[in-house]
C-alpha cells in the first residue's frame, strides 16, 4: 500500500514535530492519522478534522 500512495496527489501530510514521524491523511471531514512502519502503516487515530490540533498536542509516542 506505501508504493501505492503518491503524495503529490493525495492528501497526505507530514506532521512535523513529532518522533517517530507521523503523518496525517484527509478524508473529508476527517483525518487519518497514521505512521509508517517497515511495509505497513499503523493507524493511530481517525478523527474530526476540527480536533486535529488539540489531538495532536495530547499524542506521545514512545
Amino acid at each position: 500500500m506505501l508504493q501505492k500512495i503518491n503524495p503529490e496527489t493525495a492528501n497526505i501530510r507530514k506532521i512535523y514535530g513529532i518522533k517517530p514521524s507521523l503523518w496525517r491523511l484527509a478524508i473529508g471531514d476527517y483525518k487519518l492519522l497514521f505512521r509508517k512502519a517497515e511495509d505497513r502503516l499503523v493507524v493511530h487515530r481517525v478523527i474530526d478534522r476540527k480536533e486535529l490540533e488539540r489531538v495532536l498536542k495530547k499524542i506521545k509516542f514512545r
